[in-house]
């Protein structure tokens, strides 16, 4: 059963990624279902057992073009205006905010169609998730451009990812008395709330540092710090990581520990479901937050929890969503390939830095550390061309705790939400955390070469090297002597 889900996840991924840049016609489309149905039933003819598993490649192949198929057409039934157009319309903000420093960016939905777009305005007035506004102004048809790093970015499919059509080159926007209730806005006005709390307390940018780590509050430091925290390969705690949710889902365990195992479940998904919603819902928070509903899944029904088959499953699930992702959104790719290094790597690398001590789970953190970066690097040479020499360094000095940062910083806000004065001890002790955070990072970044660019890298280069890794880490798991993978955790205690 497990190699079955196996190949049926990966033969789907493989067919959405395939006609995600190769156009496939109706009547190869046919001509695959004619194939796999012929297949299936010489097999049954002649009892061939081996035939099974390349039958039930090619039929999840084709499903997985039909997916991609049917959400093309979904897509363009948005594509109603010309590049270029001049309009005014009436449309809903479905996302929370993107503030930046100067700017924020909206994402609207225009009433009655499917049609959205990003629309650049100011600071002020402030528009919030689920506001109407009035928007007159020059839709574009998004295009690619060339970034500091000379690659060229394709924004037009990224933004097909995220549903996307246009983007107002110029707008005038007008906010509307109507406002659209709903539980997500709900959820982003308590954010807002303790976001506000935390302002009071403690002081920029360490101030929007915790709302990045705790609630994933899209917040800018200042590109400045921006950069040095990407240059140091520890950005990924500021836009809130699978880690920084894994952390919340075991916290959720706890508190609920005490109940019985159905309450137990029922109260952990809505609280990860709660939180994956007020975060916003990224593919990062996505994947982490379907591995924990699984996890607690396992729990409920006294299970051990499998943490390749829990990837698996989240990967499907979520390309079966939204299939887009798989070839256009880098922070899925991201966040899916650093699971996959964690899983598979970290057993591997602890072997390897078997010389650093177990004192406070140092050696388990910085084979966590070392196998995620690793299996990363191929992927970020290919999209950025940067490679941060101290981030192995930095997220061992880092990492470790945010687990501390969260729950302070958290515990602040919450209580300053009641009196700021009961908070300061704990305000004083998150700001000291935070400005340990900041030392680090600037540190790190000024030493010479911190993070160096490198040549564009040919996809050929990116998938040979992956598939060197896949080698490698196949070889390490079942050649003789070698012990076996853990990828299961007993959670019977």
């Amino acid at each position: 059963m497990r190699t079955s889900l196996y190949v049926i996840v990966g033969s789907f991924l493989c067919g959405v990624l395939v006609r995600s840049y190769i156009e496939v016609d109706v009547y190869s489309l046919a001509a695959l279902i004619l194939g796999a149905a012929s297949l299936a039933f010489a097999a049954r003819l002649q009892r061939v057992p081996a035939f099974g598993y390349g039958v039930l490649m090619l039929v999840c192949i084709v499903l997985g073009v039909i997916r991609i198929e049917v959400a093309e057409q979904s897509f363009a039934n948005g594509l109603l205006y010309d590049d270029g157009a001049v309009v005014h319309v009436v449309a809903t903000i479905v996302e929370e905010p993107d503030v930046r420093d100067t700017y924020v960016w909206l994402t609207v939905q225009f009433d009655d169609s499917e049609t959205r777009a990003r629309v650049r305005t100011g600071l002020y007035p402030v528009y919030e998730y689920g506001d109407r506004v009035d928007i007159l102004g020059t839709l574009a048809v998004p295009r690619t451009f060339t970034g500091d790093s000379e690659r060229v970015f394709d924004y037009p499919n990224y933004l097909k990812s995220h549903h996307v059509h246009y983007v107002f080159d110029r707008a005038l926007v007008a906010e509307t008395e109507d406002r659209v209730w709903s539980t997500t806005g709900t959820l982003l006005s308590l954010k807002s709330a303790w976001l506000a709390s935390v302002a009071i307390l403690i002081p920029e940018p360490n101030a929007s540092l915790l709302g990045g780590v705790v609630v994933g509050a899209k917040r800018s430091i200042g590109d400045e710090w921006l950069e040095k925290f990407r240059d140091t390969g520890i950005v990924h705690i500021i836009v809130l990581s699978g880690y920084n949710l894994t952390i919340v889902a075991l916290f959720v365990v706890w508190l609920t520990s005490r109940l019985p195992r159905s309450a137990r479940f029922v109260c952990g998904v809505l609280g990860i479901v709660a939180f994956a919603l007020m975060v916003g819902g990224g593919p990062t928070v996505v994947r982490a937050s379907v591995m924990a509903v699984i996890g607690m899944l396992a729990l409920l029904v006294d299970r051990p929890y499998n943490l390749l088959r829990a990837l698996a499953i989240a990967a499907a699930l979520m390309v079966v969503w939204n299939p887009f992702v798989l070839a256009f959104d880098p922070g899925f790719q991201l966040s899916f390939v650093a699971t996959l290094g964690l899983v598979l790597g970290a057993p591997i690398v602890e072997r390897w830095v078997s010389f650093v001590p177990t004192w406070g789970e140092l050696r388990t953190i910085v084979a966590a550390t070392l196998a995620t970066q690793v299996s990363v690097l191929p992927l970020l040479l290919y999209q950025v061309g940067a490679v941060s020499l101290v981030a192995p360094l930095v997220n061992v000095l880092v990492v470790p705790i945010v687990p501390i940062v969260m729950a302070v910083g958290f515990a602040a806000g919450l209580v300053g939400m009641v009196s700021a004065f009961v908070a300061l001890p704990l305000a004083f002790l998150a700001n000291g955390l935070l400005h340990y955070i900041f030392v680090v990072v600037d540190v790190a970044a000024s030493v010479p070469f911190a993070s160096i660019d490198l040549p564009q890298v040919p996809v050929v280069v990116l998938v040979s090297t992956y598939a060197v890794l896949g080698l490698y880490v196949w070889r390490m798991h079942t050649s003789p002597g070698k012990p076996g993978l853990v990828v299961s955790v007993d959670q019977k205690r």
